[in-house]
């Protein structure tokens, strides 16, 4: 038996047709011969009823404008349209099949470059003025002794972790300002301690700047989340 695809619900996977006797009939994905979906006004062929019914699209074709072959349509009981709000209201069909998507380790890593030399620059602040003054053989001061480069640090470590998730822009370069004056002044409390800037040092704040650079001017991931 023939019959025409009255409408097909794309997200509950489910739809009303009717056959050439008039009589209208619901239907799932699963009742699918040989296709995922139809549309309206398609023609099908139409095995069974109820829980047996099979819609076969293969020799379907949509009705030409102006056609209408079938028998005029019968009222519907209001039991009937419950029944088709509630399939309605199942939800969409979910395949029970597992998908895996492979993804490599660095697909998961945003703006890995601010991120890399955020990390590089706080190894640095480790071991800055870690040992003998620039050309004296006397103890330097190592510039974390002081309150302001452990807030530099912490900052810092801060600074890896939103670059890393690719939180928000305008936090990220308001961390960054945190830790350049949290450096100077490090820098600057430090130096009336006796504290004097050794190759270290220099490549800190080197690596300040090439953040700053990198987070003003290279296109910046944001996390969708």
């Amino acid at each position: 038996m023939q019959g025409t695809v009255i409408h097909y619900d794309l997200l509950t996977r489910c739809g009303l047709l009717r056959t050439e006797d008039g009589k209208l009939h619901y239907f799932r994905e699963t009742q699918l011969s040989d296709a995922s979906f139809v549309v309206a006004n398609q023609r099908v062929q139409v095995s069974g009823a109820n829980s047996e019914l099979q819609v076969d699209t293969r020799l379907s074709a949509l009705t030409r404008p102006g056609e209408n072959t079938l028998a005029p349509v019968r009222a519907v009981s209001p039991d009937a349209e419950a029944e088709y709000e509630e399939l309605l209201d199942t939800g969409p069909a979910v395949s029970q099949q597992p998908v895996w998507v492979e993804e490599r380790w660095w697909g998961s890593l945003r703006n890995w470059p601010g991120t890399l030399v955020a990390t590089i620059a706080f190894c640095l602040l480790l071991i800055a003025g870690n040992g003998l003054k620039p050309g004296r053989p006397e103890r330097n001061i190592p510039l974390l002794t002081s309150w302001w480069a452990v807030g530099s640090a912490i900052f810092l470590i801060a600074i890896t972790y939103l670059q890393a998730i690719g939180a928000r822009l305008g936090r990220v370069r308001s961390v960054f300002w945190l830790i350049a004056v949290c450096s100077g002044l490090a820098y600057f409390m430090q130096g009336c301690k006796g504290f004097e800037a050794d190759a270290v040092t220099e490549w800190y704040f080197y690596a300040l700047v090439v953040l700053f650079l990198i987070i003003y001017i290279l296109p910046y991931k944001r996390s969708q989340l």
